[in-house]
Order: C-alpha cells, then sequence, then structure tokens
C-alpha cells in the first residue's frame, strides 16, 4: 500500500501541549520558590521530522516544531565532582539537590501533558497507574526520564532509595498535570503555542497567560475534561 504525505504547516497539538505543560511548570515552581529557572522563551523553528499516523499507513510532516529556551531548563544539572559513583555536593546541598529535582519534576511535565491530552483526545482514562514514569519514551519523554536514572545513578542511592525518589519525582509532576487549574493554564498556553507561527513566544508573553492561574490550588484535581478530546 502506498504511503500519502500530508504537509501540515503548522504544530503538532502532542508538541503544543508537551511545551505548554513543561512551561508552565517551570513558571509556577520559579514563581513560588528561589529556583533560578526563569526567564525562558519559546521558540518555534521548522521541521522536517516525520510522524507517522494511523498505524504506518500514512504520514503527517508538521512544518514547525516547539521548544524551550533560555532559563536552567536543561535536563541535565552540571552535578559536582564524582568519583566511584558518589557526587561531591557544594556547602549549598540542600538548595542545589532542590534545584535539580525541580528541574527534572519540570520535565516530567512536558510528556505527562501530552499524555493527558492525548488520553483526553481518544476519550481514554487518564491516571497514575496507566501512565507510569515508563511509558513516557512514547510522550517524548526520553530526556525526562534519563535525567531521573543519571540524578539516582549520581548520588547512588540503593534500589529501595530510588524506587521511592523516582516515584516521588514521578507523582509530583503528575500531581501538577492533575490539578484542575493548572490543567486549564496548560491548555490556554498550549492553544496560543499553537496558533502561533516561526518566532519565538518571550517569557513575557508566556508570564501574561499562566499568572491568571497562579493563585489557584494545585491540590484541586481535574474532572475528565472534553476540551482536549475534541481536538
Amino acid at each position: 500500500m502506498s504511503k500519502t504525505r500530508y504537509v501540515i504547516d503548522e504544530l503538532s497539538w502532542r508538541n503544543a501541549y508537551h511545551i505548554a505543560g513543561r512551561a508552565a511548570s517551570t513558571f509556577y515552581t520559579a514563581s513560588e520558590s528561589d529556583s533560578p529557572c526563569a526567564g525562558f522563551h519559546i521558540a518555534i523553528t521548522p521541521t522536517h521530522s516525520l510522524a507517522a499516523l494511523n498505524g504506518g499507513n500514512s504520514f503527517s510532516q508538521h512544518k514547525l516544531v516547539a521548544s524551550i529556551e533560555g532559563g536552567c531548563l536543561n535536563e541535565r544539572f552540571p552535578l559536582a565532582s564524582q568519583q566511584a559513583g558518589l557526587v561531591t555536593l557544594p556547602a549549598n546541598n540542600e538548595t542545589y539537590l532542590r534545584n535539580i529535582e525541580t528541574s527534572i519534576v519540570n520535565s516530567l511535565v512536558g510528556p505527562l501533558a501530552e499524555a493527558k491530552y492525548v488520553a483526553l483526545r481518544d476519550d481514554e482514562v487518564f491516571n497514575a497507574n496507566l501512565v507510569y514514569l515508563g511509558a513516557l519514551k512514547f510522550y517524548n519523554g526520553d530526556a525526562a526520564m534519563r535525567a531521573v536514572d543519571e540524578y539516582l545513578d549520581s548520588f547512588a542511592y540503593d534500589v529501595k532509595e530510588c524506587r521511592k525518589k523516582s516515584a516521588d519525582l514521578f507523582l509530583a509532576a503528575y500531581s501538577f498535570v492533575n490539578s484542575n487549574p493548572r490543567w486549564e493554564a496548560i491548555s490556554q498556553l498550549a492553544d496560543f503555542i499553537h496558533q502561533q507561527k516561526q518566532g519565538a513566544i518571550s517569557y513575557q508573553a508566556i508570564a501574561a497567560i499562566l499568572e491568571v492561574h497562579y493563585m489557584a490550588p494545585v491540590s484541586e484535581v481535574s474532572p475528565v475534561s472534553v476540551r482536549a478530546s475534541q481536538r
């Protein structure tokens, strides 16, 4: 069977939700703590990558892709000197570790937001049992999963501690995505990102959208929404 290529002159919704989730998490955590991760922007650039659709029978090429630049948004933090798998921490190690874990949680929110969008779009259930840490590879979460592994390996946690720490990081990201006001903020930012053409979205523009939801409690869990499922 021949394959048909469809050229779409816009961002994919999955990409928009992924970037919106990570941007929202980074913005809120920077606003609520002494995290130095503010000041980023969203870049929208051309891409030539192909995305398979419909079981591989056809292909879609989205001409644009969004990514986050600036701030301290790298999945990999420069850990201090390592010897024999152990890390020598700086004097302010509690702040140092907190910033690393905050950055990891922010990176996990991206693929989780993408996963939730897909679940709602397909009228499927979204919960922490179905979308677990290892499943994030299906939602462009390889870099975030790698960050978790490298962090745990660097500090030589035993197996039990590793499982608990990785679960804690994952659940922190999941709780953010599953908060009703936070999901509404992610959805509004995703809408805005999806409408943009090639160029950059400034931190000020991102903040203007997200600040509307800033005071809402994170603990408020969202009901199943039809917003994404209609796309």
